[in-house]
């Protein structure tokens, strides 16, 4: 998991996989809304946007782990 704040999306692209599946979220499901749009017309085609967010996951009770 890498954490790229969506008002620095564009600066940190090249950090992204395109191969690889990305999944988009953040605390109530808004911001990646944006964050979806920009990795899209940046040509990634594997992007998937959790629109719930972290509100809707940890309310649901599902696990949350830590990644260094």
């Amino acid at each position: 998991a890498d954490h790229v704040f969506v008002g620095t999306i564009h600066e940190n692209l090249d950090k992204l996989d395109k191969s690889k599946e990305i999944i988009l979220y953040c605390q109530g499901g808004d911001r990646t809304s944006v964050a979806y749009s920009l990795v899209k017309r940046a040509g990634f085609e594997h992007v998937s946007n959790y629109m719930g967010g972290m509100n809707e996951w940890t309310a649901k009770r599902q696990a949350v782990a830590a990644y260094n």
